[in-house]
């Protein structure tokens, strides 16, 4: 899983952080050559997870089950990508942000 926290730092001070999407690009199969990824977008402020899952869990059990399994309400663009495994993550991350900017439109 490739995780991506996008931030707005006002006036570059980080202690003034405010988060505006989440995205995670997850591997969901393929082969050695060619990677299938399904690819989640968060509204601002980040993925929700439903409040009854999360009582018992530990912190990192809270995030896992946020990113993984999120509220609908929660989800901006839900989409799926192919990409070649050698050309590394950089031209994915560009495939998936071209893709989540245009389903957005």
């Amino acid at each position: 899983m490739i995780y991506v926290r996008i931030e707005i730092w006002p006036f570059g001070n980080k202690k003034e952080a405010r988060l505006l999407s989440e995205v995670v690009i997850a591997n969901v199969g393929g082969d050695n050559k060619h990677g299938e990824y399904e690819v989640r977008a968060s509204h601002e402020g980040g993925f929700l997870a439903e409040g009854f899952k999360l009582n018992s869990m530990t912190q990192s059990g809270k995030h896992r089950e946020r990113l993984a399994h999120p509220k609908e309400s929660s989800v901006l663009v839900r989409t799926k990508a192919k990409h070649e495994r050698d050309l590394g993550f950089w031209p994915l991350l560009r495939k998936v942000f071209g893709k989540i900017a245009r389903e957005k439109d």
